[in-house]
C-alpha cells in the first residue's frame, strides 16, 4: 500500500504513428496545436494546445507499421474542444472536403452544443466540439477510453494514477477524471460500452502519460507494480527528454507510463537522489 499521498498529473497522451509528418501537419492544421519538441533531433514529435506548452502533450512517435484500426464499435478518441460554432463548421467543411467524417455535425436540441467525429491520418478516431462554456482559446480537451468496466477502470486510475472524479455522464455510462487540484486539467473520459477486450498490436506503444514530483515517488509505484504482477515496460533511465519511466497496463491493456524527469508538469522542475533498483 502506498500511504503518503503522491504528487502525480496526467501530462501527455503517445500515439504510435505511421506518417509522422502528416500527423503533425493535421493536429497543426485542424486543432490548432504547436510543435513543442524539445530536441531538434529528437524522433517523436510533441504538440500542444496554445496556453499548455510545459504542461500537457501530445506526444507522436513515429514506427507503427499500419495505420490504425478503428472499429465501428471502439469509441476510444481525442477531443478538442473549439471556440465557435463558427470555427467548427469551418473545420467539419475542410473534413468533408477531404471525405474523413465518420460522424456528421450535429447540435444539441437547445443548441448549446455542436460536433462532428473524424479521423486523423493515422486511423485514430477525432472529436471536435463546441459549447456555451467553450474557452477563448481550442485546445486538447480530453481522451475518451473505451473500456470493459468503467467501476473498474475508474477503481484503477484513481489508485495508480491519482485521479480524481470530475464528474458522471449523463447519457451515457461514463465518467470524467481529472489530476487533482486543477481546474483545467486535460480530461481522461472513461466509458462502459466495450462488450469484450480491445486488441492492441504489442508493440504499440500509444499510451497514457502519468509525471511523478519526486524519483523516489516512482519507484515507490514501480515496486507496488512489481509486487502486483503488473509492470509492462521495467524500469527505463534515458537521456532528457525522456527521463526515467516505466510502463504497466490498465484493465482494458491500454498502457499507462509513469516517468519522472520529463519537461511536463510538476516533475520537470523537480530534482531528486537517484533511487536503488
Amino acid at each position: 500500500m502506498l500511504h503518503r499521498k503522491m504528487d502525480k498529473a496526467l501530462t501527455h497522451i503517445a500515439l504510435h504513428v505511421r506518417d509522422l509528418d502528416a500527423s503533425l501537419q493535421f493536429y497543426e492544421d485542424y486543432a490548432g496545436m504547436i510543435d513543442t519538441t524539445p530536441l531538434e533531433d529528437q524522433s517523436s514529435a510533441w504538440l500542444s494546445s496554445r496556453g499548455k506548452e510545459g504542461e500537457f502533450a501530445l506526444v507522436l512517435v513515429p514506427g507503427a507499421e499500419q495505420l490504425h484500426e478503428q472499429k465501428s464499435v471502439n469509441t476510444t478518441r481525442l477531443g478538442f474542444t473549439i471556440t465557435s460554432k463558427e470555427k467548427l463548421r469551418d473545420i467539419y467543411a475542410r473534413a468533408v472536403k477531404n471525405e474523413t467524417v465518420v460522424q456528421a455535425y450535429e447540435e444539441s436540441a437547445d443548441g448549446q452544443r455542436a460536433s462532428f467525429r473524424m479521423t486523423d491520418p493515422n486511423g485514430f478516431l477525432v472529436e471536435f466540439w463546441t459549447s456555451q462554456s467553450s474557452p477563448e482559446q481550442s485546445k486538447l480537451n480530453n481522451i475518451t477510453l473505451h473500456v470493459g468496466d468503467m467501476e473498474v477502470s475508474k477503481a484503477f486510475y484513481e489508485e495508480w494514477a491519482g485521479m480524481d472524479v470530475l464528474q458522471y455522464g449523463q447519457a451515457s455510462k461514463s465518467v470524467r477524471m481529472v489530476s487533482p487540484n486543477d481546474d483545467d486539467a486535460f480530461q481522461l473520459i472513461l466509458c462502459d460500452q466495450a462488450a469484450e477486450p480491445l486488441s492492441r498490436a504489442q508493440n504499440d506503444v500509444g499510451h497514457v502519460g502519468i509525471a511523478l514530483s519526486s524519483l523516489d515517488d516512482l519507484k515507490a509505484i514501480y515496486d507496488k507494480a512489481q509486487d502486483a504482477g503488473i509492470v509492462d515496460i521495467p524500469w527505463i533511465e534515458m537521456k532528457p527528454p525522456v527521463g526515467t519511466l516505466f510502463m504497466i497496463r490498465d484493465p482494458d491493456g491500454n498502457r499507462v507510463e509513469f516517468s519522472y524527469g520529463q519537461p511536463l508538469g510538476s516533475g520537470s522542475t523537480t530534482q531528486a537522489s537517484r533511487p536503488q533498483i
